[in-house]
């Protein structure tokens, strides 16, 4: 008997755009899927545990550690507390007296994380809380925005770039991800620097001022970094602040990018929460996207700073 074997049909191969196609659909079936599941959360509590968060990171002694705990395992179990004034209220309440007593060392996002709660207090104390975030959290982004810039602006230090000029060559952070790679400052240069910053804050030196030396990039780094500064902060005051129609449509855009830009190279993760929990709590329901974008770009800077 003879048995006739057939080769069997080569699969198909896959093109290069077809398969830049079928990973496209399925990155778009995961978005989806992930726009879904944050729609379906209550925006109270995204907003709630983002702030929870935020009180974790500003949270410098083992009492308010111990506090704060306390209140997210409670708040955590039982929905009817996160959702309620009584809990937020007491959280201001303990914060609130640092502020007042220690004022000159506490940090600016701790004093908006205070106002935040109470915020939280009378909005869930109330009959309309969604509105109440809506509105207070549009309103209290603006103001730091805009108190923000005009600080900025009045201050000469900063816009003549001296302030980025000393973070430029000083802060390590700023130095290891933008100075030494794209301004090309050497090793060498850093460490002549260092010695004459050095030799300036001795308290045996007589003189007032230290000789830098670096390439001509870093000034032009220092100056579009203090513009740019001063461009998004204002554009942040103004789209969040002016309820014009157009506005709307990119203020969400332009924080997450100024949330990734900022705090993935200078990692204050409480405020970066902060900022996710007030975006959050401005948005409208039907806006599931812009909800996602700020859960995900509170994931990336905390990823980011635990890497």
């Amino acid at each position: 008997m003879t048995v006739t074997a057939r080769r069997s049909p080569r699969p198909l191969c896959l093109g290069g755009s077809e398969r830049m196609k079928r990973l496209a659909d399925s990155l778009r079936a995961f978005i989806d899927s992930c726009t879904a599941s944050v729609g379906s959360m209550d925006i109270r509590d995204l907003v709630a545990l983002l702030t929870l968060a935020a009180l974790f990171f500003i949270s410098h002694t083992t009492t308010a550690v111990v506090f704060v705990a306390l209140v997210s395992v409670t708040s955590l179990l039982v929905t009817r507390v996160r959702r309620g004034p009584w809990i937020w209220l007491v959280t201001a309440l303990f914060f609130a007296p640092g502020l007042l007593l220690n004022w000159h060392h506490q940090e600016d996002h701790t004093y908006l994380a205070v106002y935040w709660c109470l915020v939280l207090a009378l909005a869930f104390g109330g009959r309309r809380p969604l509105a109440v975030l809506r509105s207070n959290g549009r309103v209290l982004i603006g103001l730091v925005f805009a108190f923000a810039v005009m600080w900025k602006i009045i201050t000469p230090a900063f816009v003549d770039g001296s302030l980025f000029h000393y973070k430029l060559l000083f802060d390590y952070r700023f130095r290891d991800a933008v100075t030494q790679p794209i301004g090309r400052l050497s090793d060498v240069e850093t460490q002549r620097n260092l010695e004459s910053l050095g030799k300036l804050q001795a308290p045996t030196s007589c003189s007032s001022q230290a000789v830098m030396q670096y390439p001509e990039t870093v000034s032009w780094l220092a100056h579009g970094l203090t513009w740019a500064t001063i461009v998004m902060e204002l554009a942040l005051a103004l789209t969040f602040l002016l309820r014009y129609r157009w506005f709307h449509h990119f203020r969400n855009s332009v924080l997450c990018l100024f949330m990734l830009s900022t705090y993935t190279l200078v990692p204050v993760l409480g405020f970066g929460m902060l900022f996710a929990s007030l975006g959050i709590a401005q948005t409208r329901r039907r806006e599931k996207g812009a909800r996602l974008a700020y859960l995900a770009t509170a994931l990336l800077i905390s990823v980011w700073f635990y890497r």
